[in-house]
């Protein structure tokens, strides 16, 4: 039993960890911002007091976004964890 559970568990930890060092260091980098160029026109004032109706269409955004996010990521684990344990261990086994 351990050593099944060991043999299991192993894998999935790497898979894990690299997973981890690889967002890491994507999230590591900096991205370029960019000024925008001058225009002649000037820009509209903010609005300084949003109304009802456009604070519910923000929040109705940034739940879509949110749960879009939170999809992908459980279905690129799901998807992709185990054949990356599936791959490292046939890359440490010589067959890969």
């Amino acid at each position: 039993m351990r050593k099944t559970l060991t043999r299991t568990l192993v894998p999935i930890g790497v898979a894990a960890a690299v997973i981890a060092i690889g967002a890491g260091a994507a999230s590591a980098t900096t991205p370029t911002i960019t000024t925008p160029a001058p225009s002649a026109t000037t820009a509209a004032p903010a609005d300084q007091f949003p109304s009802l109706d456009s604070i519910w269409r923000q929040w109705d955004k940034g739940g879509a976004a949110l749960g879009y996010g939170a999809a992908s990521l459980v279905s690129t684990a799901f998807l992709g964890i185990p054949k990356t344990a599936v791959d490292l261990v046939h890359n440490a086994a010589g067959m890969g």
